[in-house]
């Protein structure tokens, strides 16, 4: 991402009522981010400004899909779903933008949380944060359940910009091994024949592993709605699964679990919150495990030109997992 200049900065801010003066670094900015994060006081709180770059031609998409996000969000945090939300701009709207040359910048801002990822908490309390983890999540799925717009939003009637055929399409582009590219073109058509119902289907987070939560006094707050999108409620799920799985290898990613008693405790938990807000949802094993399969060839994609250059040995390993189609650790379901 291409340095943004001051007056890019200074037209955003102004939005927030803030300027560029009192924008902070935060966080992002990389090779891989999607963004820079800034910090910057208001009225006795710090928000975070999130500030992102699209090629002007590209400048409708781009608003369509943020414009969808950040609605549902925002949806979402008016009836107490846990998470973090954007705040209007002084015009009222959920997000700023600014061109210069053939670059647009769009910026939205929200309240920053305190607290500390739950995976950093002591051991005792994370059972009953992964509870939280799973009441957040169904809390989240409820409320999508109300949300008008749950298949496809109007302004993307054919899902060419939100959905998850678009969603497996962009991960097919992206991914560099052809095998593995034919394994995406084989969890497409079993995704394909899936049922696509109200009650299982809907506006998701997408990403809600465990570092997309933090804790503060016992409670969890939910970040980073960045890749929401239509899917079935059971890849929310059971993205939120793999990264327990991940999790009870010490954060090492397609790795055995160091105990695999603590693994079925720490899914009875998020199981256990999950239920009492949904009490009557029902996840057959099968397709759970589907989307565990998916979860995995997200992540070989998404981490593929890391691991070449880091651990390309736990790359052929991971690889042959996918074209075998490994099974999962036993997650006591």
């Amino acid at each position: 991402m291409k340095a943004i200049t001051n007056t890019v900065l200074e037209n955003l801010a102004q939005s927030y009522k803030t300027s560029a003066v009192l924008l902070t670094y935060f966080n992002g900015g990389y090779e891989w981010s999607d963004g820079i994060l800034y910090t910057f006081p208001l009225e006795g709180k710090t928000r975070i400004l999130k500030v992102m770059e699209f090629p002007v031609e590209k400048s409708g998409d781009a608003r369509v899909a943020l414009s969808a996000r950040l609605d549902f969000v925002r949806f979402l945090g008016e009836r107490g779903v846990p998470i973090v939300f954007p705040e209007p701009t002084q015009d009222g709207k959920l997000y700023s933008e600014c061109v210069e040359d053939d670059r647009l910048y769009i910026a939205y801002s929200y309240d920053k949380r305190e607290g500390i990822p739950i995976y950093e908490a002591p051991f005792e309390n994370r059972p009953a944060l992964f509870e939280q983890w799973g009441e957040a999540m169904g809390k989240m799925h409820a409320t999508a359940e109300q949300y008008p717009y749950w298949n496809q939003i109007p302004e993307d009637p054919e899902g060419r910009l939100l959905g998850w055929e678009q969603e497996l399409n962009s991960f097919h582009s992206w991914c560099k091994d052809e095998e593995v590219k034919a394994a995406w073109r084989q969890l497409k058509e079993k995704l394909e024949v899936l049922p696509v119902e109200r009650s299982g289907f809907g506006f998701t987070h997408n990403d809600l592993h465990i570092s997309n939560l933090i804790t503060q006094e016992g409670k969890v707050t939910v970040l980073d709605f960045d890749v929401s999108n239509p899917h079935w409620f059971a890849c929310d799920l059971a993205t939120a699964l793999y990264s327990l799985i991940t999790h009870a290898a010490h954060g090492k990613l397609e790795h055995p679990p160091e105990d695999a008693e603590m693994l079925k405790q720490s899914v009875h938990s998020f199981l256990t919150g999950y239920s009492r807000i949904r009490p009557q949802a029902s996840f057959p094993p099968e397709q759970i495990e589907l989307f565990l399969h998916y979860r995995r060839l997200l992540l070989f994609t998404v981490m593929y030109d890391e691991m070449v250059r880091s651990n390309p040995d736990h790359l052929a390993v991971w690889r042959q997992r996918i074209l075998e189609q490994a099974p999962f650790p036993d997650l006591g379901l």
